[in-house]
């Protein structure tokens, strides 16, 4: 089975290494106890019943893994410094920070850092009024370095005098919403979430059309999608997922899905006949999308990442596209 690892990178600035306290050797081993094996997590299924003109779903609702504790760090003038940590608590190396500042005329000024292996950094910050333009750890996804964005641990992302220097860490989540706003105005789009998203599209038609296709769905009729994980990230469960959707609108975002690996199953309901599957999405990276690219019952989904530049992957974002998927009779 392929795990999760994370990988450094290169970039301008590189930080030197913390002095390994008891304390920081302590929270390691603990961080290290909590990872319990993929085939020995519980077992669970969560349901969701879609009404018709709800083209949305958000698996994971307002959920979001415990935020860990972090060393004490003095505020250093003119720097910003801070750790990033995974949600078991474990120091990630290698991930980007990016500060940059505006001082007059509109004109910015940038300068980043990469995590040591106790998951710490330093950035200079150029003069003027600063902010966080990059925030991200490469992660070896399907064999493949993707770049996820990082989530402020304070949950407050802004511009700041860059003079004073600031101290911000941060976590490296599986799912979660970002910007709470944000998700409250937006709730359908799937960058709101650090969590992955599948676009399921499908064909409706009215009872009695003459024009009526057979591999439409009738309005008002059912069919269900279920993901069961078979690989996880962060995981303390594996977690299905079973959504039952009304056929009206020819679109259902199912958002927020922890990242992992997952087979996805679709059937018509009442009566459970496997439905056809259809990937949409050109992907010129064959190792990410659903495989095979046409089924009829189930396949298997790796979500596809929009970037594996973390120099360039903005803070508190999802960095995922859809997995586009026609579904058919």
């Amino acid at each position: 089975m392929k795990k999760f690892i994370l990988t450094g990178i290169t970039a301008a600035v590189l930080v030197h290494a913390c002095s390994n306290t008891e304390t920081d050797v302590a929270a390691e081993t603990m961080a290290a106890s909590l990872q319990v094996p993929f085939d020995q997590l519980p077992v669970t299924n969560a349901v969701f019943v879609v009404d018709g003109t709800t083209n949305y779903v958000n698996v994971m609702g307002n959920q979001r893994k415990p935020i860990p504790t972090f060393p004490s760090v003095a505020q250093k003038k003119g720097w910003a410094v801070g750790y990033v940590k995974d949600t078991y608590g474990k120091p990630v190396p290698g991930a980007v920070i990016g500060v940059r500042s505006s001082a007059y005329g509109g004109f910015t000024s940038g300068s980043s850092a990469v995590t040591n292996e106790k998951g710490y950094y330093e950035v200079m910050i150029p003069w003027g009024v600063a902010d966080f333009y990059a925030g991200a750890a490469m992660v070896d996804y399907e064999g493949s370095p993707v770049s996820m964005s990082l989530f402020p641990a304070d949950s407050s992302l802004g511009s700041f005098p860059g003079p004073a220097g600031i101290v911000k860490n941060w976590v490296l989540l599986p799912y979660g919403q970002c910007r709470r706003a944000s998700v409250a105005s937006q709730p359908h789009f799937s960058s709101n979430y650090f969590g992955a998203s599948i676009s399921i599209e499908y064909a409706s038609y009215d009872k009695g059309d003459f024009f009526a296709q057979p591999d439409q769905f009738e309005r008002n009729s059912e069919f269900e999608i279920k993901l069961i994980p078979q690989e996880l990230m962060h995981a303390t469960e594996k977690r299905s997922f079973t959504i039952r959707k009304t056929v009206y609108y020819n679109s259902l975002n199912v958002l927020n899905i922890p990242v992992g690996k997952y087979k996805i199953e679709a059937r018509k309901l009442p009566g459970g006949e496997p439905l056809k599957l259809k990937s949409t999405f050109y992907n010129p990276r064959p190792e990410y999308g659903m495989k095979p690219s046409e089924a009829t019952g189930s396949a298997m989904i790796t979500f596809i990442p929009k970037s594996s530049d973390a120099g360039t992957t903005i803070p508190y974002g999802g960095n995922w596209e859809d997995v586009r998927i026609l579904v058919s009779q």
